[in-house]
């Protein structure tokens, strides 16, 4: 399930119990809050905290973001298992990236 920012900084999701929260990025884009990256911040990590709540059980959190970055110390007080993903550094990341025009459209199951 996709949680807004604006839908946390509401308590929309209150009570709500996430086993695995994932954090992908954050942008500046809600239309409902004010583009002020630390309050939207701050609404994203109520997913983090627990939404009245015990927190997460799993955080995936993409280390390439900035805020995720950030969010990978406090998951961990929180008590979450932490795993991270991205390019380069995290716990998964990528090990060849090859970008083509020439791209399928989907994916060659059979290599």
């Amino acid at each position: 399930m996709e949680v807004s920012s604006h839908a946390l900084a509401q308590q929309r999701t209150y009570g709500v119990k996430f086993d695995v929260a994932i954090f992908t990025n954050l942008t500046r884009g809600s239309p409902r809050l004010p583009r002020d990256h630390g309050r939207v911040f701050s609404a994203k990590r109520i997913l983090f905290a627990g939404c009245g709540t015990s927190p997460p059980r799993v955080a995936v959190l993409n280390v390439d973001d900035e805020s995720g970055s950030h969010l990978v110390k406090f998951c961990r007080t929180q008590g979450s298992e932490v795993i991270t993903y991205g390019l380069t550094r995290a716990d998964f990341h990528t090990s060849r990236l090859e970008i083509s025009p020439r791209a399928r459209a989907r994916p060659d199951l059979s290599e």
